[in-house]
């Protein structure tokens, strides 16, 4: 994740946040955990999908830096399998978390828009947050880890 470049993660935010006005977005296929930094992994099925393409995804601690390039913990990218997948993290910490995502059905590595600006492909948080005009609260979208129950999130189209 830290060798991934300022603009590819600021994109990647602001595709996430589903923003009026979002620049193309190019998502890198995985962040690489530190080594020498223990680790714990949380997994969360997505539900609800197209039958095609790959979730692109990314996990926050900060609730100050929900949705922000800054506060990306760690992003995956898993093709999906029978309408489902599972997007598995590595957090360096226990810890509070949320998580945003979005399907990429064409593989072209963008949330795809329309003219207004609005999503054509499917979008989703943690535990299902809800998202109107941006993305819901971070408290919405929170969980802890290590986790206590399976958290999932259904795409939204």
């Amino acid at each position: 994740m830290r060798r991934a470049s300022k603009g590819i993660v600021a994109a990647l935010s602001a595709a996430l946040a589903l923003c009026a006005v979002v620049a193309a977005a190019q998502v890198p296929p995985t962040a690489v955990p530190s080594a020498a930094v223990p680790s714990l992994r949380v997994d969360i099925r997505m539900k609800g999908l197209h039958a095609r393409g790959q979730v692109r995804g990314g996990i926050y601690k900060d609730p100050n830096l929900w949705t922000d390039n800054a506060g990306i913990v760690s992003i995956c990218t898993v093709m999906v399998h029978a309408h489902e997948a599972t997007c598995t993290f590595t957090v360096p910490r226990p810890g509070r978390y949320a998580a945003a995502f979005f399907h990429d059905e064409d593989g072209d590595r963008v949330l795809d828009k329309n003219f207004l600006g609005i999503p054509t492909e499917g979008y989703a948080f943690s535990r299902d947050a809800h998202a109107a005009l941006s993305a819901p609260a971070f408290e919405r979208a929170a969980f802890d880890v290590p986790l206590r129950a399976p958290v999932s999130a259904t795409m939204r189209y």
